[in-house]
C-alpha cells in the first residue's frame, strides 16, 4: 500500500532521519540521549514494531519494509513525540522523556493540540533519531532501501562490551527465559536463540558460559567492516575525551546544542575505558570479537570505510 504523498515527501528527505545503532551496551543510550537533547531533535527509543520488522529480515519485500518503516518513523517516532503522545513519562527508566528534555519542553507538547497534518508540516524542520541496537546484520536491508538514511553505529572495545552484558543478567540463561528482554527470537536445533545470531553458532550459543554468550552477542553485532555506516562514534575515546566527542557528533550533524545537551555531555568524567577478558572465555570469541573491533577502527582510520570515526 503505497503512502500519501506528505509522507512520502517527507521520508524522501533521508537526512532528516537518523538511525543509531551497534551493540547492546557500546554507548547507544547515552548517545541517543544526548541526540534528543540537540535542538529541533526528536528521538524514539528502541520502537518494538521496528525491531520486529528487522527481525523479519528478507522475509519481508522492500516496497513493504519502506512503508511500514516510514510510517512508524514519521507518525508514531516523529508526530507521536512531537505532539506527547507517545513521550514516556516515567523518571525511572531509560527511556524517559525527562532525561534528554527540560520541565518546559515537555510540557510544551503536551500544552498543545496539533492535527497530524500540522505536525507534519513543522516535522520538516526536525530530525528524528531513532535507537535500535543490535542492527549490524540488517544494515544491508536498510542502505538499500533507504539509502539516504544517516546511520550512526557505536563501537565499544568487547572485553567492557561482554563485562556489561554480564552484569545486566540477560544471557543467564541460553533459553532467554526471565531475561527481560523484548528480543525476537528465531528457533534452533537447541532451542530459540536471538535473530541476530549466525547459524555457525547456535551450539556455542547452547554450550558456551553465560560470558561467551555476550562475546556472541558482541560478534554479530559489530561488524560494520561490510555495511558502511555514516559514522561511526568511538565509545572509548568519548570516555577519554571528558565527552568532548559528542559536541563533535553534534557540530557533524549540525545541530545546536541545548542546556540539557551541555549537561549530558560535562556528566560525563574522564576515566579508564577498557575492561579485561575474562579468564574463563572460549579464546576463539574473544578472537573474533577483537578482530571485528580492530577491523571496524582499521577502516575507518584508514579511509576504507565512506565512514567519520568520532
Amino acid at each position: 500500500m503505497p503512502l500519501t504523498h506528505d509522507l512520502t515527501e517527507l521520508v524522501a528527505d533521508g537526512k532528516r532521519f537518523i538511525l543509531l545503532t551497534g551493540c547492546a551496551r557500546s554507548g547507544t543510550s547515552i548517545v541517543g540521549r544526548y541526540l534528543a537533547s540537540l535542538d529541533n531533535f526528536i528521538y524514539s527509543y528502541e520502537p518494538p514494531s521496528l525491531m520486529a520488522l528487522l527481525a523479519e529480515g528478507e522475509n519481508v519485500t522492500d516496497d513493504s519494509f519502506w512503508n511500514i518503516w516510514s510510517t512508524q518513523v514519521v507518525m508514531d517516532s516523529g508526530v507521536g513525540s512531537f505532539t506527547g503522545r507517545t513521550l514516556n513519562l516515567n523518571r525511572l527508566e531509560e527511556s524517559s522523556a525527562h532525561r534528554f528534555l527540560t520541565s518546559e519542553a515537555i510540557e510544551r507538547r503536551l500544552g498543545q493540540t496539533l492535527r497530524s497534518s500540522e505536525a507534519l508540516k513543522l516535522l520538516r524542520d526536525r530530525t528524528v533519531v531513532v535507537k535500535i541496537p543490535d542492527l549490524a546484520v540488517e544494515l544491508a536491508k536498510i542502505a538499500r532501501v533507504l539509502p539516504r538514511m544517516v546511520t550512526i553505529a557505536t563501537v565499544r572495545h568487547p572485553a567492557s562490551v561482554a563485562l556489561s552484558l554480564k552484569e545486566r543478567g540477560w544471557y543467564r540463561s541460553p533459553t532467554l527465559l526471565d531475561s527481560g528482554l523484548a528480543l525476537p527470537v528465531q528457533e534452533g536445533p537447541l532451542g530459540v536463540v536471538p535473530y541476530w545470531l549466525g547459524e555457525q553458532d547456535h551450539e556455542k550459543w547452547y554450550l558456551g558460559s553465560e560470558y561467551d554468550r555476550c562475546l556472541l552477542n558482541y560478534i554479530h553485532t559489530s561488524d560494520f567492516t561490510k555495511i558502511q555506516p555514516s559514522i561511526v562514534f568511538d565509545f572509548e575515546r568519548m570516555i577519554q575525551s571528558g565527552g568532548t566527542s559528542l559536541r563533535l557528533l553534534a557540530k557533524k550533524l549540525g545541530a545546536q546544542e541545548t542546556s540539557t545537551s551541555s549537561s549530558i555531555r560535562d556528566s560525563i568524567h574522564r576515566g579508564k575505558a577498557i575492561a579485561e577478558f575474562s579468564e574463563a572465555a572460549d579464546t576463539t570469541l574473544i578472537a573474533r570479537a577483537l578482530q571485528i573491533w580492530r577491523g571496524v577502527k582499521r577502516s575507518t582510520q584508514g579511509g576504507n570505510m565512506d565512514a567519520t570515526e568520532l
